[in-house]
């Protein structure tokens, strides 16, 4: 098994230049340091034009195939149905969660104020 979105990340960077994969970065994982983490990638010549380098595909690839391999005894013979189950509800927990964080933060009652 595969995380799909994963596995599409050096297709998606094609999308940007440096500038924009930076904000990509900043927007979708919330990392403020986005534009430093864009150019350090950059200047190890692993991003190029905002584009993943061969070398960076490379390494992703073989990131991925050690994951996939050391990860493999925990999802090898799980029902389909069981895991389309459990897909469907971390799904729905994920889009829950974008909806609370996306919300005004509300504040908390001090602990022990709860009766």
């Amino acid at each position: 098994m595969t995380c799909r979105r994963c596995s599409n990340w050096p297709k998606r960077t094609a999308l940007f230049d440096a500038n924009g994969l930076a904000a990509a970065v900043a927007d979708r994982a919330h990392l403020s340091n986005a534009v430093e983490l864009v150019s350090e990638l950059t200047r190890r010549g692993q991003l190029e034009n905002g584009r993943l380098t061969p070398a960076a595909r490379e390494m992703t690839a073989a990131i991925q195939r050690t994951i996939a391999s050391t990860t493999a005894p925990i999802w090898e013979n799980l029902p389909d149905e069981d895991v389309a189950a459990a897909t469907r509800v971390l799904n729905e927990v994920v889009a829950r969660a974008r909806v609370v964080l996306a919300s005004e933060p509300k504040p908390h009652p001090p602990v022990g104020a709860l009766s």
